[in-house]
């Protein structure tokens, strides 16, 4: 949904600019966020416990 939006900002064209940047380049870095948000907070889940 996120990239689709982002093509339609850049007339359906993902070498479209949107802010100077080109659509394939926010598409890359809208994912960045949760994956980053995943990462980091991957050290909170706490171990299993040993059996």
């Amino acid at each position: 949904m996120v990239n689709y939006g982002i093509l339609q900002l850049a007339d359906g064209d993902q070498r479209g600019k949107i802010g100077g940047l080109e659509a394939w380049q926010w598409m890359l870095g809208v994912m960045v966020v949760p994956a980053l948000l995943y990462g980091l907070l991957s050290f909170a889940i706490p171990e299993s416990p040993a059996s």
